[in-house]
């Protein structure tokens, strides 16, 4: 199995050539007028293990078309209580959080800072109809992003800011059909609430 950049002409093929991509489009993106300002505010990548694949909530995919949000999170809420490592009060998005790394579907989609990462979850499933694909790692400057798209916030927001709020309407709210009416995603750092999610 192969991965390429966007950017790539060519597949790579060893760690090294994956490595030496992504330092490089660091390196171009730093320079650039699409620039992230250095280190401290960093790229966030995403492996898929097919290119084929657009980037996509797993809520918003083919196998959960007719399902309600609403239920999956009320079903979740009250049934996951035994995943939460505490037993401290859980805000709504720590409830999401959680729905997410336990593989509930959202309309989340994982990023991370690490390279290695994101290409650990590109090639990881060896699964006999993957095999013919290109896996793809995705680049993200969610600093830039959220720049361009909201007026005020410079970076990843925080799940308790009030630009993030309008994002995920309380449980009470969804489930009588208030329904998120945003043109654009959002960029949210999510905290480590849960020792697993953090690692």
């Amino acid at each position: 199995m192969s991965s390429r950049t966007v950017n790539s002409k060519h597949p790579c093929k060893t760690l090294s050539d994956y490595l030496r991509e992504v330092n490089g489009i660091r390196r171009r993106w730093r320079k650039g007028k699409q620039r992230s300002w250095g280190d401290s505010r960093a790229l966030w990548f995403r492996g898929q293990r097919s290119a084929k694949w657009d980037l996509r909530p797993e809520v918003y995919r083919d196998e959960y078309a007719g399902a309600q949000e609403s239920e999956i999170r009320l079903a979740f809420e009250g049934n996951g209580l035994q995943l939460a490592t505490t037993n401290l009060n859980r805000t709504k998005w720590e409830w999401y959080f959680l729905m997410q790394h336990y593989g509930a579907p959202t309309r989340l989609l994982d990023w991370t800072a690490n390279p290695l990462a994101a290409l650990y979850f590109a090639i990881a499933d060896e699964r006999d109809d993957l095999k013919s694909h290109d896996a793809a790692v995705w680049i993200f400057d969610p600093w830039r992003w959220n720049n361009l798209h909201f007026d005020g916030l410079s970076g990843p927001g925080l799940p308790d800011w009030e630009e993030t709020q309008p994002y995920l309407p309380d449980l009470e709210e969804a489930c009588n059909g208030n329904q998120v009416q945003k043109r654009w995603p959002i960029a949210i750092e999510p905290p480590s609430i849960d020792r697993r999610l953090a690692n």
